[in-house]
């Protein structure tokens, strides 16, 4: 029981230290490198006819950081978006635009979609864009 209690104590101390030495990313230290920073994160695309033409959406973001920004790869929840992106690294305070395109299927009703985007961010989580609407009959 008293190794427990040691290991507890041990780990609060070393929190405790990390944290008075701000070494944690919620520290008041800038953030260096690439800072991918969208205008906005998602798009309803409404209602779309199932035999209709795809539509395309423009999610514009900046390189807020200090280092050039490259996008590595996107990665789509369905293999009914595609995504183009910047393959040029983006310069720092430049801005960029990422396009997705919805392709209806044969499916209809609702769909939430979203697409990762990996890039050479400190953060290792992608940035992740979403879309939604919904698939109708064409009328």
């Amino acid at each position: 029981m008293w190794i427990k209690s040691f290991a507890a104590c041990l780990c609060f101390m070393y929190v405790s230290f990390a944290a008075a030495a701000g070494n944690f990313s919620g520290s008041e230290s800038p953030e260096h490198g690439a800072v991918i920073s969208f205008e906005s994160m998602a798009h309803d695309f409404g209602t779309i006819e199932r035999k209709g033409a795809s539509r395309t959406v423009g999610f514009v973001f900046r390189n807020d950081g200090d280092a050039p920004l490259v996008i590595t790869r996107a990665e789509t929840s369905c293999t009914c978006l595609a995504v183009d992106y910047p393959r040029q690294p983006v310069m720092p305070g430049e801005c960029g635009t990422v396009e997705i395109t919805y392709r209806p299927g044969r499916e209809t009703g609702p769909f939430n979609n979203n697409v990762k985007i990996h890039s050479n961010t400190a953060s290792k989580y992608p940035a992740v864009l979403f879309v939604r609407g919904e698939v109708v009959e064409k009328q």
